[in-house]
């Protein structure tokens, strides 16, 4: 054979901007031709991993984070509450001064009781070092599972860098309650008594 295929698996904390060989070291025995010549284990210039691919090692996860503040959008707002004039909510998410996150994305999840639902679809990062805003429509707020009238929703946002390596924030100290329940006038009294009220009276 005139090449040799080895594995290499990435472990956690492993970080390489430009993945290369250092060395060839024989784990035992020894490498030789047909003639019984020693192989020369030395790489020559222009021939390592990084001459020919460009591959970056990345098995560091995000930083842990707490997903920040919930806020719904379209008047009237009231702190806390999902009412019917609402149509959307604004999720503050906060994204570390780690390069690896850009292009990696931002997912906000919901949870009304019933477990951990995505609320819609991922955000690309485009910068870091930040609070990122992300929205979400009432369309996805409302689809999430377990949502209904005097729920309260819990939030979370899951930061995964551009390699794939994940982290779940804590949980926001925003609990949205849901209230879409409209006032309606049941009675109409009088406070005074029966009888016949002149002008003036």
């Amino acid at each position: 054979d005139t090449a040799k295929n080895v594995t290499y698996t990435v472990q956690a904390g492993d970080f390489a901007s430009q993945l290369d060989v250092d060395s060839l070291v024989l784990a035992g025995g020894a490498l030789t031709d047909i003639a019984g010549n020693s192989a020369s284990l030395t790489i020559p210039v222009g021939a390592n991993l990084g001459d020919g691919s460009s591959i970056q090692v990345d098995g560091i996860v995000p930083a842990a984070f707490t997903t920040g503040t919930v806020t719904p959008v379209g008047a009237p707002v009231v702190a806390d509450y999902w009412n019917t004039a609402n149509t959307s909510l604004n999720v503050i998410v906060p994204v570390a001064n780690d390069a690896s996150l850009v292009g990696g994305t931002i997912q906000v999840q919901g949870n009304a009781g019933t477990g951990w639902g995505n609320l819609g679809s991922p955000d690309i990062i485009v910068m870091v070092n930040t609070n990122a805003t992300v929205a979400v429509t009432a369309t996805e707020f409302e689809s999430l599972t377990g949502f209904a009238e005097a729920a309260d929703i819990l939030f979370q946002a899951v930061l995964t860098d551009v390699a794939g390596n994940s982290a779940t924030g804590d949980t926001s100290a925003t609990v949205i309650h849901v209230d879409q329940s409209i006032p309606a006038v049941s009675r109409i009294t009088s406070t005074t008594t029966d009888g016949s009220y002149g002008l003036g009276d």
